[in-house]
């Protein structure tokens, strides 16, 4: 029996394009400059289960500048800024 449950999924984009994340349950997975084929599939060999609607969210640079430019480490955090 599988008892893996699923996790769930947000990505955070800036709008100018600069800067990008990923959340998983709500903690922060990874985060740079831009998000490669590389980065999802680290993301899939490790969680495999996911629900099946991803969060997406788009900052403009004001909010990624109210953050310190960094993406913080808690997913509530990021829509606090909102």
């Amino acid at each position: 029996m599988n008892d893996v449950k699923p996790v769930s999924v947000a990505i955070v984009n800036v709008g100018s394009g600069d800067w990008s994340g990923i959340y998983v349950d709500g903690e922060l997975f990874l985060q740079g400059h831009s998000l490669s084929e590389n980065d999802f599939c680290k993301l899939i060999s490790k969680y495999r289960y996911f629900h099946s609607h991803i969060e997406k969210i788009e900052l403009t640079d004001g909010q990624i500048e109210s953050l310190g430019f960094s993406l913080p480490g808690n997913l509530n955090d990021v829509r606090n800024v909102l």
